[in-house]
């Protein structure tokens, strides 16, 4: 079975499997979700119910290699990368302030935090 952390396929989607308290009870969150859209599935049921809908059964994701005419410039390679790094930013913790108050930025306010964080300090 996959460890927490590892991307699963479930339900015709990919997920992040989350660390949980239970064993039996898996914890989802959708690999481009926000982690207020957690789902908790059933080990036991998933498998039971794997053997006649086969889409119920959490297994491992897979993704296919890239061919050749996939292969694109140095600047396809740095927008794929850094919409990598946003995407997954709700693996990482909240970000802490000094006054030690953590804050999760909303969607549309990413990219601004951003450009904030790289301006030079006065």
């Amino acid at each position: 079975m996959p460890t927490p952390g590892s991307i699963v396929r479930c339900r015709e989607r990919d997920w992040v499997l989350l660390p949980g308290a239970d064993d039996d009870r898996l914890l989802l969150r959708p690999l481009t979700g926000r982690s207020d859209e957690v789902v908790a599935v059933s080990r036991t049921l998933s498998d039971l119910l794997g053997s006649t809908l086969p889409t119920e059964r959490v297994i491992d994701a897979r993704f296919p290699l890239p061919t050749l005419d996939e292969i694109q410039d140095a600047q396809a390679t740095m927008l794929l990368w850094q919409a990598a790094r946003m995407a997954l930013r709700d693996g990482a913790t909240p970000l802490r302030s000094p006054g030690r108050i953590s804050i999760r930025p909303r969607l549309y306010q990413f990219v601004p935090l951003l450009m904030a964080l790289r301006l030079q300090p006065v």
